[in-house]
C-alpha cells in the first residue's frame, strides 16, 4: 500500500541523516560543546563534530489507519492498517482481551461471531520502548454471510463465523435440513451450525459444499451423485464417489464433474451426449467416477449439456453437446490460446476470462446472453467489449453477470424475472451489459433465472425469480393468505395477476406491471403509483387480463393501456400509456359510471343512457352486431343505472329493477331475466349474479336459459366480479362463494377469507384485493412485478434476510 512505501522511505530518510550525530561524543574542533538530549547530538559551538547524543527512552505511538466500521457483517474480515511515530516498529496486538502477541501491521480476523469486539495494540521501537498504554479499537458485527450459491429453486450460504443456511424449496432434500417435503421457506434456515464451511457449488437441483479441512458434501437428488435409483439426499453428506477425493465440483442437470487436489477432472452419473468426457458419446450412466481426460485444471464448471476447464497451463478445454458447435466426448481444447484465467458453463452457452482481464463469449446468443449486442450464435469466444479488468463471470439459463475489479457488477441477456438487476430496464431479451444496483460484490452465482451476489460489506443479495421464496426475502411468489398492504384508498379495481387501480380521494393510482397501470411491459410499479394529475376522478376499472383501463374524470371518461379492437374509445387502435379522454359524443353527456371487461368498455351517463365500445366478436357490447367499435356507440333502452362486463359477457341493471344479460352463449342485445326486483347485480367468470330484494342471490350459467338460486340465505349486498368461482358479500362484510353443481344449481366453495367486514372486495383471477373499514387493502395470491403494490420488486437486489 502507498501509505506504507511513504513510511519505510521516511524511516530510511531519517536513519541516515542521523548517522554521525546520534549518540557521537563530543565534538574535537569546537568549544563549548553540550550534552545531546535523547536520541538527539548536539552540535558543538565549532567545529565538525555533533555534541553528545542520549538513548532513545521515548515511547513510540501507533496510528489505527483503518479500522472495521462499527455494524458491518461478519461475512468480511475485520481489517487494520497500523503506522508508528518512530522510522521502525513492531507491533503486538491483543483481541478481545486475549494477551498480547506479535502481529504485523495489517492484522486481519475472520470467522468472527457477531457481537462486541476489542482489539488493541502496542508498538515497540528499536530502543525497546513499549507503547503505554495501547491504542484500542471497539466495534460490533452484525450477522452476514461471506458466500452464497443459488440453483434453479433452492439457495445456500455460508455465515460469517462459518455456519450453513439454505431457502427456498425443500423437494428431494435440497435444504438439506433432514427428510425431504414439498415445502418451501422464504427465509434463511439453519442447516448445520459449525462453522468450518469453506465453499458452495451448486447445480440445477444439487449442492455441494466443502469445509475448511477439504472435505467435500452434497445433497439434493441422487441421480448427479452415481445414484440410479436417484434416492434423495437429504442433508450434507460426505461426498467421495469410488474413493476419489474431490475439492471443488461442478454440477449439471444429471452429471458432476470436479476436481481431485491434483488438479485431475472426474465425472460421475449421466453421460449424455459425452458430458462425462470419457470418450463415449452413446447415451450412459457410471455410478463411479471416471477420469475426463489427461489434463490437470485449476478450475472446473458444468452447464446443462456440456463442461468447460482452465488448465494450469492457462488452455481451455470443453466436452459434451458444445451450444452451436456439436458433440466432443473428450476434453478438447478451445483454441490455441493459452492465457485462460476461468470459465463459467451455462445452459446453452460459455463465459470465460483471460488473464488480461477481457472476457469472452460463445454459444447460443438468442436471449442476448453472449453481451455482444445482438442475438446471433457465436462458434468461438468472442470478446464481451474493451474492457480489460474483468475479475468473475456468471453464466446462467439465458442471461450472464459478471464484476470487474473494483467489484461493479454488470448483467445482460434474458431480463423476463427481473434478473439483470435494474429498475432501469424493460423486463425484456437482449438486455445490453447493464449496471446492477444496490451493491459491490466479490461472488455471483446464477441459478437458472435467480442472480445471488455475496457482497463487500459481508450481506447476500439476490434478484430475479422469486418461485419458492428464492430470493430470501421472507415471502414467496405466491401469497397464500391475505395481508395488509395499506389504508389509502376509497375503491379499488383488480387487472388480474398484473396489479390493480384505485381512488385516492380524487386522484388514481395504479401498481404491478403492463398496459393496465399505465407502465410498457417490463417496467413495474411496485407500490400505488399516481399516473395522472389529481383533480376530479370519481371512479376506476381495469380489464380482467391487462388489456386496459379506464376512469371517469369531471364526467369525462377516459382510458389507458392496449388498443387492439379500439377499448379505449378515441377512435384508434394505438396503445396508449396515460390516461386519453373517449372521442366525443354528441350532447356531451356526463358519466357516473364505468365497467371494463376483456378488451370492451362500456359507461353510464346522468341520463342512463348506456354506451359500449371495443370488442364485439361475441355481442359483449349490445349492440346487436359482432363488430367492434372504436369509438362509443349507444346501447338501445335508457333506465340503466348498473353496469358489469366478465368474460366476454355483460350484465346490466335498470332503475325498473330489471336484470339484463348479453354477450357469448347468449344474445347480441340486452335480453331480459326473469323479475322486476332486483336491486344490484354483476358480471363472474361465465355467467352474471343478482341480488333480488329479499336479500337472496340468483346466478346464470353460459348457455343455460334462466336464473337460478345460489344458496339459500336472504342477506346478500354486493356481487364480487368478475370472477370464477361466483362470488358475494352479505350484509356484514362476510364473503361466499359458489361453483356451479350440475346444470341449474350452485354449491357453496371455499371462500379467500372467512372474516366479515369487507367493503369490497376484486377477484378477477390470481390476484386478489380487498377494502375494509378505515380503508385497509389486504391481499393475496400471485406476487409478480408489483401485483400486490407491496413494495416487493424482484428487480432489485436487496439483501436476504438475516436469522
Amino acid at each position: 500500500m502507498r501509505w506504507i512505501r511513504w513510511t519505510v522511505w521516511l524511516g530510511l530518510a531519517v536513519v541516515v541523516g542521523g548517522c554521525g550525530d546520534d549518540g557521537a561524543t563530543e565534538g574535537t574542533g569546537g568549544s563549548g560543546a553540550t550534552t545531546g538530549t535523547e536520541g538527539q547530538g548536539a552540535g558543538g559551538a565549532q567545529g565538525t563534530g555533533g555534541g553528545g547524543g542520549g538513548p532513545d527512552v521515548t515511547p513510540p505511538t501507533t496510528t489505527i489507519v483503518s479500522a472495521p466500521a462499527d455494524g458491518q457483517g461478519n461475512g468480511v474480515a475485520s481489517a487494520f492498517s497500523l503506522t508508528c511515530s518512530e522510522p521502525s516498529c513492531t507491533f503486538e496486538c491483543s483481541f478481545d482481551g486475549a494477551p498480547f502477541e506479535p502481529c504485523s501491521a495489517t492484522p486481519s480476523y475472520d470467522r468472527l461471531p457477531p457481537g462486541d469486539h476489542t482489539f488493541a495494540v502496542r508498538a515497540t521501537d528499536l530502543a525497546g520502548s513499549v507503547e503505554t498504554p495501547p491504542q484500542e479499537h471497539a466495534w460490533s458485527l452484525t450477522f452476514g454471510y461471506r458466500a452464497v450459491t443459488v440453483a434453479y429453486r433452492t439457495a445456500c450460504a455460508i455465515s460469517g463465523e462459518g455456519a450453513l443456511y439454505c431457502w427456498g424449496y425443500d423437494d428431494e432434500g435440497l435444504l438439506g435440513t433432514g427428510p425431504a417435503g414439498a415445502m418451501s421457506t422464504a427465509e434463511p434456515t439453519l442447516v448445520d451450525p459449525a462453522t468450518d464451511w469453506a465453499e458452495l457449488f451448486s447445480g440445477s437441483e444439487n449442492i455441494c459444499a466443502s469445509k475448511l479441512s477439504g472435505a467435500l458434501f452434497c445433497w439434493g437428488p441422487g441421480f448427479p451423485y452415481g445414484d440410479p435409483t436417484d434416492t434423495a439426499v437429504e442433508s450434507p453428506t460426505p461426498f467421495s464417489p469410488g474413493g476419489v477425493e474431490l475439492v471443488s465440483v461442478g454440477i449439471g442437470y444429471d452429471t458432476l464433474c470436479g476436481l481431485d487436489a491434483g488438479g485431475a477432472a472426474y465425472c460421475v452419473g449421466g453421460g449424455y451426449n459425452g458430458l462425462l468426457g470419457d470418450g463415449d458419446e452413446t447415451d450412459h450412466y457410471v455410478t463411479e467416477p471416471v477420469l475426463a481426460g489427461r489434463e490437470t485444471y485449476t478450475s472446473i464448471s458444468v452447464g446443462a449439456e456440456h463442461a468447460c476447464g482452465v488448465t494450469e497451463a492457462g488452455a481451455l478445454f470443453c466436452w459434451g453437446y458444445l451450444p452451436v458447435e456439436g458433440t466432443t466426448a473428450s476434453p478438447t481444447q478451445v483454441g490455441t490460446d493459452s492465457d485462460w484465467a476461468s470459465v463459467s458453463a451455462g445452459e446453452e452457452h460459455t463465459c470465460a476470462i483471460k488473464v488480461d482481464g477481457t472476457l469472452h463469449c460463445w454459444g447460443e446468443g438468442f436471449s442476448g446472453q453472449l453481451g455482444l449486442g445482438d442475438t446471433d450464435p457465436r462458434v468461438t469466444p468472442t470478446q464481451v467489449g474493451a474492457e480489460t479488468d474483468w475479475a468473475v463471470v456468471a453464466a446462467g439459463e439465458y442471461a450472464t453477470c459478471a464484476r470487474n475489479t473494483a467489484f461493479e457488477t454488470f448483467c445482460w441477456g434474458n431480463n423476463y424475472d427481473g434478473q439483470v438487476g435494474s429498475v432501469e430496464v424493460p423486463n425484456v431479451d437482449n438486455v445490453p451489459p447493464t449496471p446492477v444496483s444496490n451493491g459491490l460484490f466479490h461472488r455471483l452465482d446464477l441459478g437458472g433465472n435467480t442472480t445471488c451476489g455475496a457482497s463487500q460489506d459481508g450481506r447476500v443479495l439476490c434478484w430475479g425469480n422469486n418461485e419458492e421464496g428464492l430470493l430470501g426475502r421472507g415471502v414467496t411468489r405466491y401469497q397464500a393468505s391475505l395481508v395488509t398492504i395499506d389504508n389509502q384508498f376509497d375503491t379499488i379495481a383488480m387487472a388480474g395477476d398484473q396489479g390493480g387501480c384505485g381512488l385516492q380521494g380524487d386522484q388514481v393510482l395504479c401498481w404491478g406491471y403492463g398496459p393496465t397501470v399505465g407502465q410498457p411491459d417490463g417496467l413495474p410499479r411496485p407500490t400505488p403509483t399516481a399516473i395522472a394529475p389529481p383533480g376530479q376522478w370519481s371512479a376506476v376499472a381495469t380489464a380482467l387480463y391487462g388489456s386496459h383501463a379506464c376512469g371517469i374524470r369531471a364526467g369525462v371518461v377516459y382510458c389507458w393501456g392496449l388498443n387492439e379492437a379500439g377499448e379505449l374509445g378515441n377512435g384508434s387502435t394505438t396503445a396508449s400509456l396515460a390516461p386519453t379522454a373517449i372521442a366525443p359524443i354528441t350532447g356531451s353527456p356526463v358519466f357516473t359510471s364505468i365497467a371494463v371487461g376483456r378488451s370492451s368498455t362500456c359507461a353510464i351517463t346522468t341520463a342512463n343512457e348506456l354506451y359500449c365500445w371495443g370488442s364485439n366478436g361475441y355481442g359483449e357490447l349490445g349492440i346487436g352486431s359482432n363488430t367492434s367499435q372504436s369509438t362509443p356507440a349507444l346501447v338501445a333502452g335508457t333506465g340503466w343505472d348498473q353496469i358489469s362486463l366478465g368474460h366476454f359477457r355483460a350484465a346490466g341493471h335498470k332503475a325498473d329493477g330489471t336484470f339484463w344479460n348479453w354477450g357469448v352463449n347468449a344474445t347480441t342485445v340486452p335480453a331480459a331475466l326473469p323479475g322486476s326486483d332486483w336491486v344490484s347485480v354483476g358480471a363472474t367468470g361465465f355467467g352474471e349474479c343478482g341480488i333480488k330484494q329479499d336479500g337472496s342471490l340468483h346466478c346464470t350459467i353460459q348457455a343455460v336459459p334462466g336464473v337460478f338460486p345460489a344458496g339459500a340465505a336472504t342477506s346478500w349486498s354486493k356481487v364480487i366480479g368478475p370472477g370464477y368461482p361466483y362470488c358475494a358479500l352479505d350484509t356484514t362484510g362476510l364473503m361466499s362463494c359458489f361453483v356451479s353443481n350440475g346444470p341449474n344449481s350452485f354449491a357453496s366453495s371455499p371462500a379467500l377469507d372467512g372474516s366479515a367486514g369487507w367493503l369490497d372486495f376484486e377477484y378477477p383471477s390470481s390476484t386478489f384485493c380487498g377494502l375494509r373499514a378505515g380503508k385497509e387493502r389486504r391481499c393475496s395470491g400471485f406476487r409478480h412485478f408489483g401485483s400486490l403494490g407491496d413494495g416487493f420488486d424482484e428487480r432489485m437486489p436487496e439483501p436476504v434476510l438475516t436469522p
